[in-house]
């Protein structure tokens, strides 16, 4: 029995590289989670959320998967990013994540060991540091040549005439 599964579709992997299946952008875990966040962001910034709200998605996430609840004492923006990646794993969620956030997960053993800053983070395998560009995606080129008052985010390919970054 596998610890983790998602539906593996064999055709499309094996043999005609495309499915007609649909790509969940949202599943009911994804928002129960968002919901907690937004909670422990309100009651942080001094809006007055109830604790049981705050606790009511990521509890309801953890006990479907068999897991003890959390309390507001451990429950923070780690304990959050950390529920987020082990329950949306594949489904590319982290980087957005990561990105609205500003903060990072550090890759420890088995665990995520600590939040940093994004900007200067480097991810276990990865090359290089994310960097302030990292925090946006490129325009696409066809975004560009059919807007010309578009401008490419900083620090991508094409730069348009005049633009110095």
């Amino acid at each position: 029995q596998p610890h983790l599964y998602k539906f593996y579709d064999v055709s499309a992997t094996k043999v005609t590289a495309s499915s007609g299946l649909n790509w969940n952008y949202y599943r009911y875990a994804d928002i129960l989670l968002m919901q907690t966040e937004v909670n422990w962001t309100l009651n942080n910034v001094g809006v007055a959320v109830p604790a049981i709200d705050i606790l009511f998605g990521i509890n309801l996430v953890r006990s479907r998967a068999t897991l003890p609840a959390l309390t507001i004492g451990n429950c923070d923006l780690r304990a959050i990013m950390s529920e987020r990646a082990y329950e949306l794993i594949f489904e590319n969620k982290m980087l957005w994540d990561m990105r609205r956030t500003r903060m990072a997960l550090v890759d420890g053993a088995g665990t995520f060991s600590a939040l940093v800053d994004f900007v200067g983070h480097q991810p276990n395998g990865f090359s290089y540091k994310f960097g302030a560009k990292h925090l946006l995606s490129p325009i696409g080129l066809t975004e560009i040549q059919n807007n010309r008052q578009a401008l490419q985010n900083f620090g991508y390919l094409p730069k348009q005439v005049g633009q110095s970054n």
